[in-house]
């Protein structure tokens, strides 16, 4: 059973603290480095994972990063974004944040990949629609969806490498998957792929 801390934050997304007693992992790390540091405590970090490369999901990456000697779980495009803040839309928010870590520090991730790292495992599927760089990740029966699917809810697909093409179809793949999976979204609060079916405007009108 995952322990799962939700750090939440009205301006900034979600940041996800996923593990159990004694290791864990990070997922979108946005809130204050000091409240994560809080929240894992004395447990053994073992990766920092972007859903995607927008601002709001890594906007303390750096300082998390400085506290934590790990690597950076990512699909490919969300790498481009970090470098640009058009990209990455951190100049709608009035920074220029451009981080490059170097090549060593990251790990791309692509559709289908099995993460296991320590005693956790996830599983990726590769959702663009809102960036070309979404990404959500399986953890048994708990889905974090960053900015793909929110409770009654889809991301929007106005900005840079956003479609509303490639949403539809990412959405109706997570809602045709066979499992109840308790999603925890990028924004807002959690839901579930049932409810989705049932309730998710984007989705009734798509399907």
């Amino acid at each position: 059973m995952f322990k799962i801390d939700t750090l939440y934050d009205n301006i900034w997304s979600n940041t996800y603290i996923v593990g159990n007693e004694f290791e864990c992992i990070i997922i979108d790390p946005s809130n204050d480095s000091r409240n994560i540091k809080k929240i894992v405590n004395n447990r053994k970090v073992l990766g920092i994972f972007l859903t995607h490369g927008h601002f709001d999901h890594f906007r303390t990456l750096t300082d998390t990063l400085k506290l934590y000697d790990v690597k950076v779980y990512l699909h490919r495009d969300a790498l481009l974004k970090l470098k640009d803040p058009n990209l990455s839309c951190s100049s709608y928010f009035g920074y220029n944040s451009m981080i490059d870590l170097g090549s060593e520090r990251y790990v791309l991730l692509h559709n289908g990949d099995k993460v296991i790292l320590g005693s956790l495992e996830l599983k990726v599927l590769t959702t663009p629609g809102h960036t070309s760089c979404s990404v959500c990740l399986i953890m048994g029966d708990l889905m974090f969806s960053g900015d793909t699917l929110f409770e009654t809810g889809v991301g929007r697909w106005d900005l840079p490498t956003g479609s509303v093409t490639e949403l539809t179809k990412s959405i109706k793949m997570l809602l045709s998957l066979k499992t109840d999976y308790l999603v925890y979204p990028g924004h807002g609060d959690t839901t579930t792929i049932y409810k989705e079916i049932k309730t998710n405007p984007f989705y009734q009108r798509v399907k």
